[in-house]
């Protein structure tokens, strides 16, 4: 039986696959993975194109989770379910993801497979470093992991990363994050500044204050940091693939 999401997740493929982005290209492009025009089609193109003036082409998994929230849909997938005449998906047109807007000067990286090639890595290598099926957590080997680990005197776990995913973070670093503006207040990890220069702001002043922020890295979610990639104008899949290279996940042992 197909899903709401495995039907909103074609049909969207697919929406952004056509040539054009009318009410008839989105019916018919509808009708290719359907293997016929069904009339809940058209509504569903209306409601398309009142959210999404122009193709979302940066954002296919926005555009699938919206689909799956209409009514039309919705009550087509429950209503084969009660007749048990599952909606069968004929074909899967799906086109590559492209870059909408860049709101700093940052490369423009429209595919996985681009981000791959900046890289020199093969699209197995991005994804083992990526390791966006949560893998490193799980392995039990210390030879599969990205990261070193070490606890402190303090208590504190030290997770380092290892030189070859090290690496590829200082590229992502220089290459992607460099662009991007920051605060004037940060200086740490920021291309052209450094602990020389936070402590100039500070010399000669009649008073400096000293503050350490408990847990300061685990509460940056992974949420966040993909959002950051999103704002920067990457598409869904690369500022995934994005934010699986510059965050991890703890291994339970």
């Amino acid at each position: 039986m197909t899903t709401i999401h495995a039907l909103a997740t074609a049909l969207a493929d697919a929406f952004l696959a056509g040539n054009g982005w009318r009410r008839t290209d989105l019916v018919d492009q509808g009708g290719l993975v359907l293997g016929v025009r069904r009339r809940w089609l058209w509504p569903v193109a209306d409601t398309v194109l009142v959210a999404y003036p122009h193709p979302p082409t940066d954002r296919p998994r926005e555009l699938a989770t919206f689909l799956s929230t209409l009514d039309p849909l919705r009550a087509a997938v429950a209503t084969a379910r009660q007749h048990q005449r599952p909606i069968a998906i004929h074909t899967r047109p799906v086109t590559p993801t492209r870059t909408v807007h860049r709101p700093w000067h940052t490369p423009v990286i429209d595919t996985v497979g681009d981000l791959a090639a900046m890289l020199h890595l093969n699209i197995e290598h991005l994804d083992w470093y990526a390791d966006r099926r949560a893998m490193n957590r799980r392995a039990t080997a210390h030879r599969l992991h990205h990261y070193h680990y070490r606890w402190t005197d303090h208590g504190r776990l030290i997770e380092a990363p290892k030189s070859r995913l090290r690496a590829l973070q200082r590229q992502l670093l220089t290459e992607l994050l460099g662009p991007i503006p920051v605060h004037p207040a940060a200086h740490g990890f920021v291309p052209g500044r450094s602990a020389h220069t936070f402590a100039a702001a500070h010399t000669a002043q009649p008073v400096v204050v000293r503050i350490d922020l408990l847990a300061f890295f685990t509460h940056i979610p992974a949420t966040r940091v993909h959002g950051l990639f999103r704002t920067a104008g990457y598409p869904e899949p690369v500022a995934h693939t994005l934010t699986g290279l510059c965050t991890t996940r703890t291994p339970h042992p």
